[in-house]
């Protein structure tokens, strides 16, 4: 249940087959944000056991972030500890295309990341790897796209409205209830994310 997502595809945190308040090791109450919508799965209690509290951490990062201005050409990679070497492949196909925009990679504090990745990336200028340095949310405020698989942070970019692609790849199921969300497209990592960018959002 980390950072609140909870996913319908999940096989751990969805129970949709088990009678309600049937689980003696299950919580008797359990809590969701009531101000981003990141909750799906069928949990084993009855609704009237489930409350709604707002994300007050996420309300102080809008907060303290207002004053930043977005660039409409930016997009934010949101890397995963899995799906990483993919991710990185597919900007390497499709950063020649994009000198006029500014990507920001962002690290994930598990993956698996070093210096001979970087290196292949030394003739492109306007790409940038973060760690802890700058602030997730800052990032999304600053960046008109963002790019990922599964993150919980995909579903806090619509907070920011950001539009959000998401790529086809393993784990992406646990982020498809975001395309209810007209500013979030599902693509091909085949396809080319220029021309994404451009017709599709």
């Amino acid at each position: 249940m980390q950072h609140g997502l909870n996913s319908d595809k999940d096989v751990i945190l969805n129970y949709p087959y088990t009678v309600e308040e049937s689980l003696e090791y299950f919580p008797n109450h359990f809590y969701k944000w009531n101000n981003v919508e990141m909750f799906f799965a069928k949990l084993p209690l009855k609704s009237d056991n489930i409350f709604e509290i707002p994300n007050y951490h996420l309300e102080f990062m809008i907060e303290s972030t207002k004053t930043i201005s977005r660039d409409a050409k930016s997009v934010l990679i949101i890397s995963q500890p899995h799906g990483s070497k993919e991710i990185l492949r597919f900007i390497l196909n499709n950063i020649s295309e994009l000198d006029s925009y500014k990507i920001i990679y962002k690290i994930h504090p598990t993956e698996d990341f070093n210096k001979s990745i970087e290196d292949q990336f030394v003739d492109h200028k306007n790409i940038h790897f973060v760690r802890n340095e700058e602030s997730i949310y800052a990032l999304m405020k600053k960046c008109e796209f963002v790019v990922g698989i599964y993150s919980s942070s995909l579903y806090e970019a619509v907070v920011f409205n950001c539009s959000i692609i998401l790529l086809k790849l393993p784990g992406v199921e646990m982020s498809l209830n975001l395309l209810k969300n007209s500013k979030c497209k599902l693509m091909d990592i085949n396809d080319r994310l220029l021309k994404f960018m451009i017709d599709k959002i």
